[in-house]
């Protein structure tokens, strides 16, 4: 929301017309399962999804007019702290049947999907697709969606215009902190319990001698 009142703002100092968002493209890491997560350990495998979204409001009248057909974004991420099989086969929503192309690379993922159906699906967030990555180093790993530029792949929903106009579309992102193995802290654990096991020595014997 506040994203979107700076924008009206600055279209107010432009003399431009002001558009709310109708389209929203967010992403969100889940496990393996598709729980969403909010951390993970060093070494492990997630995946990140896209999801579309049919935000109008007030909603279209007829049900059926209601919901997203085509879209795509651009996605950057920390290739130090993540690693991604760029030959993996994408997962793709079974809605968006009708097209469907993606480039992966280290650092970038690109994906776009277009439904084939006359009928929206609905308001309900639609699954877009999905990629597998590895955590690989600690840290806290952000994913952020841009507007992807790519000819002949329109963000649309339905009965409204298409391409969607980048200033109503809401990009959403999200980031995973990644925790180090277990097993790098026990070296640490059990140095600093001999610290403290040896100044407890060194207190007993100074209380002895007294």
């Amino acid at each position: 929301m506040k994203f979107w009142i700076a924008t009206c703002l600055i279209a107010a100092l432009s003399n431009t017309a002001c558009a709310e968002f109708s389209l929203q493209l967010r992403t969100q890491v889940t496990d393996l399962g598709g729980t969403e997560i909010s951390s993970i350990a060093m070494g492990q495998q997630f995946k990140l999804q896209t999801i579309a979204t049919d935000i109008r409001n007030p909603p279209r009248t007829n049900p059926f007019h209601r919901g997203v057909n085509s879209a795509g974004v651009d996605i950057s991420y920390d290739s130090f702290l993540s690693s991604l099989d760029t030959t993996q086969s994408i997962e793709y929503g079974a809605f968006f049947n009708l097209f469907q192309v993606a480039q992966l690379e280290p650092g970038r993922i690109q994906a776009f999907a277009a439904s084939a159906e006359f009928r929206g699906p609905g308001n309900d967030p639609q699954f877009l697709f999905s990629v597998v990555l590895t955590a690989e180093r600690p840290g806290l790993q952000a994913f952020t969606p841009t507007l992807l530029s790519w000819p002949d792949t329109p963000n649309g929903i339905y009965t409204d215009d298409i391409p969607l106009p980048l200033e109503r579309i809401e990009f959403v992102g999200a980031s995973v902190l990644i925790l180090p193995e277990p097993s790098a802290f026990a070296p640490a654990a059990i140095a600093i319990a001999s610290l403290f096991a040896l100044g407890r020595r060194r207190v007993s014997s100074r209380r002895l001698q007294q």
